[in-house]
Formats: structure tokens, C-alpha cells, sequence
């Protein structure tokens, strides 16, 4: 499931229903797509210049309408669909 959602990111954009970890329930259109993802630099703690490790429970997308990186856990999506 989670491969078929990777792939349909990286080719176009997708809403995700997912439970926040507050408990509360979030729509959210994103993408993997370079064409609608803009130039941002990548996410490092600034403090030691280190890249954030990665976590395989997470899935970092772009909110397109947020214009910004988010993460979600991927035990939390409830549903997804290709927009």
C-alpha cells in the first residue's frame, strides 16, 4: 500500500486522511513531484549541522497548499486518493 502511495506522489499530487498526534483528523493535498515542489533547503539541525535521521515510519511529502515540508506517520493514514 505505502509503495503504491510513494509512487503516486513522486507522479503527481495526493490527498491523505490522516490522524494527527493530537488525535485529531487532517486532509492533506501533497506531492513528491519536483515540478510542483519549490527550491527549499533541506532540514538539518542547525545546532550540531547534521542531517535529521531518517525515520522508515514517516513519510515526509510537500503540503502544496501549506507550501511547506510535513511528516506523517504512516500507521496514522486512514485513507489516500490520487486528485
Amino acid at each position: 500500500m505505502y509503495d503504491d502511495l510513494k509512487f503516486e506522489l513522486a507522479d503527481g499530487i495526493c490527498m491523505i486522511d490522516f490522524v494527527k498526534v493530537d488525535g485529531t483528523k487532517r486532509l492533506m493535498k501533497c506531492t513528491l513531484k519536483q515540478a510542483y515542489i519549490q527550491e527549499h533547503e533541506r532540514h538539518y539541525d542547525k545546532k550540531t549541522e547534521r542531517i535529521k535521521p531518517s525515520n522508515e515510519n514517516l513519510l515526509v511529502v510537500f503540503d502544496v497548499e501549506k507550501n511547506d515540508w510535513r511528516s506523517l506517520r504512516l500507521d496514522s493514514i486512514v485513507t489516500w486518493n490520487v486528485v
